[in-house]
């Protein structure tokens, strides 16, 4: 999605002014009165960084029923999805070690048509996209797919943001919850600039901008982590504030139902059509 219509991101993007970051305090934007809102952080260890790592490397030897949520909430309009707040979400199953799936991804609103996904190692399967003849499934290369927005991942694959996890350091446990009846140990860590724009469109230049202007408030991660040392939970995000305004973006990812089966299927060779490239908010 492009960034929201409201003074608080355009100046994000689009100001030449630097920006400086207290983790024990508020990130603040020089010249903007930009402010994300923060707290004391806590502290990073070696224990932490190892339960995240394994707790990664598990559940992509396993497949899980997956639901990606992204929210963007907001004081204005966004360009293409108009009045906020909006949620995108892509539903299915996935198996991470076999790395095919199934995805519905929808909006909130019902603003644009939802699409199926039907994900395979080196192919992927698009229903529903404008850009293509009704009844017909867009073919694409799977190396080929990228995102257009910072905190995506390219045609909403799920293991990308588990890869973010497992790229995240300075992790610290930051408390514990339950998710869906589990009870599970929530850490908190910073992944790299260069993880988060590995799979951004190389035209996405005004993401990779707000993220410089961010700093780490932009780098921050969440990862839950279940009993069974699987991870529950991935989450990603920032949250700022110019005056009364603000804008919150966050994508989280929830693993249910481990183990499950997943049986994808190829669409019908007469109904696919070759395409280049993708583009669109529901594809990240």
């Amino acid at each position: 999605m492009s960034r929201v219509a409201v003074a608080v991101v355009a100046a994000a993007v689009f100001a030449l002014s630097g920006c400086t970051n207290d983790r024990a305090g508020p990130l603040v934007i020089r010249g903007l009165g930009l402010t994300a809102t923060a707290r004391t952080e806590p502290l990073p260890t070696a224990a932490a960084m190892t339960a995240v790592l394994r707790a990664v490397g598990k559940t992509m030897r396993t497949s899980a029923a997956v639901t990606t949520v992204m929210t963007l909430r907001g004081t204005g309009t966004d360009l293409q999805l108009g009045p906020l707040p909006r949620t995108i979400t892509a539903a299915g199953a996935y198996s991470f070690a076999a790395r095919t799936g199934h995805l519905t991804v929808s909006i909130s609103g019902g603003a644009i048509a939802t699409i199926q996904e039907r994900l395979f190692p080196r192919v992927v399967y698009i229903a529903n996209l404008t850009s293509v003849r009704v009844g017909s499934w867009a073919t694409l290369q799977r190396s080929t797919l990228r995102s257009h927005y910072l905190y995506r991942t390219a045609a909403n694959v799920p293991s990308q943001l588990l890869g973010l996890a497992a790229e995240a350091d300075q992790m610290a446990v930051d408390g514990h919850e339950v998710i869906a009846r589990a009870a599970t140990t929530r850490y908190r860590g910073y992944v790299t600039g260069a993880s988060l724009t590995r799979h951004l469109d190389v035209g996405a230049a005004q993401e990779v901008r707000l993220m410089e202007l961010l700093g780490a408030q932009a780098r921050r991660i969440e990862v839950w982590v279940d009993a069974a040392g699987r991870v529950a939970r991935v989450r990603v995000g920032f949250h700022a504030t110019q005056g009364e305004q603000y804008v919150e973006e966050s994508v989280q990812l929830d693993l249910t139902k481990f183990g499950t089966k997943v049986t994808t299927t190829r669409p019908p060779s007469r109904i696919q059509v070759a395409v280049r490239a993708v583009t669109g908010v529901l594809l990240g």
